[in-house]
């Protein structure tokens, strides 16, 4: 009894000191992100996010600027612009846990669905990738920023980047195929 009240004691106070911050989600496949996206992109942040209140001025919105350096699958503008609630301005700020997080002229393998003018990544940071070469290849790995999935371990996909990118390409023809 004395361990479940320290238990419920320490989740408080994690919780509440900003310890423990995710959202929780349901976890995407490879072939849902793919099944969810209008564009899969390797793009590069190239001006760093603007953060402006939305309608009503309840919510703070966020936009980023991108460059696409490579077109996975799907096609479009050789630039666009990612929107996502969360930010800051002025004094204010709103946290979205679960949205990915971007560095001026970091490169990511995106899955991207337009929204309005904009785009947003599917499945929150599930649909943002990073890349690192490891002993042998360069590796695409899933960044799960601030995400929770129940009854999973929440492990990235973690895939060596050609063999990654045939999939998706091959799993955006069947995409296509389905569609007509």
């Amino acid at each position: 009894m004395k361990i479940k009240i320290l238990i419920g004691i320490f989740l408080y106070f994690a919780i509440s000191s900003g310890q423990i911050w995710s959202s929780a989600a349901m976890r995407l496949s490879l072939a849902q992100l793919v099944e969810s996206a209008d564009r899969v992109v390797v793009a590069k942040l190239v001006k760093p996010g603007v953060s402006q209140w939305g309608p009503n001025q309840r919510r703070i919105y966020t936009t980023y600027q991108f460059t696409v350096s490579e077109e996975v699958a799907g096609s479009g503008p050789k630039t666009f612009s990612i929107r996502q609630p969360g930010g800051r301005v002025g004094r204010l700020a709103q946290r979205t846990d679960g949205y990915p997080t971007f560095a001026l002229g970091s490169e990511r393998l995106m899955f991207v669905k337009r929204a309005t003018e904009h785009f947003r990544v599917v499945g929150l940071s599930q649909g943002v990738f990073g890349f690192h070469q490891d002993q042998k290849w360069e590796v695409v790995h899933q960044l799960l920023e601030g995400l929770s999935f129940p009854g999973d371990h929440g492990r990235p996909l973690v895939l060596e980047k050609k063999q990654a990118f045939g999939r998706i390409r091959s799993l955006w023809q069947e995409k296509k195929l389905e569609s007509r």
